[in-house]
């Protein structure tokens, strides 16, 4: 659905530049975002964070419309997760940090999902292994700790799409922090 209200968007691609696979510049990737009626569309870095407007307001065809051309520039495994900016300040000033205070090093990570869980674990909820702790659910948001154990820390994607099968896309916190500073 388009409306006459310009919307800004974040939006975050799920295996882009990973290694060797589906190596794509950002400005091809701007001109991917452009061809589907996105305007001042800007990157962040090359794992695939960008910003842009749009006049359709429906979240759902607008991922269908970019992963579409994804799909056909790159492959069919590229996903995007699109939240709103307004709803990503939401997200980013529901802080965890500022709330729980862990005595060993860790790291938050943030996880956005494509649908809601149908069935939420109680929070705190742990890996087997305890490096990873989800430590609150927010629609189709996930808030982890991860913990350094034997030199190294958990990644919380493979935890959450195991335990609860949803495919997820997950960005260190200081990442989605950098991200809504450059801009806004």
């Amino acid at each position: 659905m388009r409306t006459n209200t310009i919307i800004k968007y974040a939006s975050f691609l799920r295996a882009i530049n990973a290694g060797d696979k589906n190596l794509i510049k950002m400005n091809e990737m701007k001109k991917i975002f452009e061809s589907v009626l996105c305007k001042n569309v800007s990157t962040y870095i090359q794992s695939g964070n960008v910003m842009f407007e749009s006049s359709i307001a429906d979240e759902n065809v607008l991922t269908e419309k970019i992963e579409n051309r994804l799909h056909k520039n790159l492959c069919d495994d590229v996903l995007i997760y699109i939240r709103t900016v307004d709803k990503l300040k939401s997200i980013v000033e529901d802080d965890p940090k500022q709330k729980i205070n862990f005595n060993i090093p860790s790291k938050l990570y943030f996880s956005f999902l494509k649908k809601e869980l149908e069935q939420k674990p109680k929070s705190p909820f742990q890996s087997v292994k305890k490096d990873v702790e989800i430590v609150r659910i927010r629609n189709r948001e996930i808030y982890c700790f991860t913990q350094e154990i034997k030199g190294r820390y958990g990644f919380p994607e493979l935890f959450i799409e195991k335990e609860f099968g949803v495919k997820a896309n997950t960005r260190n916190w200081n990442s989605i922090i950098k991200f809504m500073n450059l801009n806004n």
